[in-house]
């Protein structure tokens, strides 16, 4: 029996934004990450992008499955930076994520609540500058078409959701997309309506796929 893993969203790539106040400088870093591991070792990359920081604070959301967490203050009062970034996270549903705020101290004390809506702030304003995906557990599959049934064939697969990972030329079209577990019998009838029965569907891989946002339409 193959275990059915949950659905998550998450940010497509990695994106930054910087927040200036009272002096001081916030610089938001934010990329998918597949655990805590993996997010940690995006913080020792942005602390050799940004050496000399006064804080390095940061929330770690790993990718359902993982379990795993972490926010830090990195030296600046309790619950002033880790939490507020990993609320604005939360408020998103988002996971399988890193997000770290660099900040370079101006001079001025911005106090605890200053500090909360700072960090809180750098988040929000670099997330709206993000392209955000859905990230699917499907089952991978090879697929064998005509080049007359592409067009059509994958005009469908993204109205059903369906994620088209490769395209494949040679005598016939190969397609390898993902499906979601519970769609896989759509797929099948996909296939077989669009090429007569003659399109060829063989079973690979259960993996994580990604769906863009906006990609399945609205309507199906």
């Amino acid at each position: 029996m193959v275990i059915k893993m949950r659905d998550y969203r998450t940010v497509k790539a990695e994106i930054e934004a910087t927040l200036e106040l009272k002096r001081s400088k916030f610089i938001c870093s934010i990329l998918p990450v597949n655990d805590v591991v993996e997010g940690l070792e995006y913080l020792k990359t942005i602390k050799k992008r940004y050496p000399g920081a006064t804080h390095y604070c940061y929330a770690i959301i790993g990718k359902p499955g993982s379990n795993e967490e972490k926010v830090s203050d990195d030296g600046e009062p309790s619950g002033t930076a880790g939490a507020p970034i990993k609320s604005v996270l939360n408020t998103l549903s988002l996971e399988g994520i890193a997000c770290i705020v660099t900040r370079y101290f101006g001079g001025i004390k911005l106090g605890a609540p200053g500090l909360i809506s700072a960090y809180s702030n750098a988040v929000s304003n670099c997330l709206n500058e993000a392209e955000f995906v859905n990230v699917i557990w499907a089952r991978t599959y090879e697929i064998k078409i005509g080049y007359s049934e592409l067009d059509a064939i994958t005009r469908r697969f993204a109205s059903e959701g369906i994620a088209l990972e490769d395209i494949q030329y040679g005598e016939n079209i190969t397609l390898i997309a993902g499906v979601p577990v519970e769609l896989e019998e759509n797929l099948y009838s996909i296939v077989n309506n669009y090429t007569m029965g003659r399109g060829l569907l063989k079973p690979l891989v259960h993996k994580y796929t990604i769906i863009n946002e906006g990609e399945k339409n609205e309507n199906n």
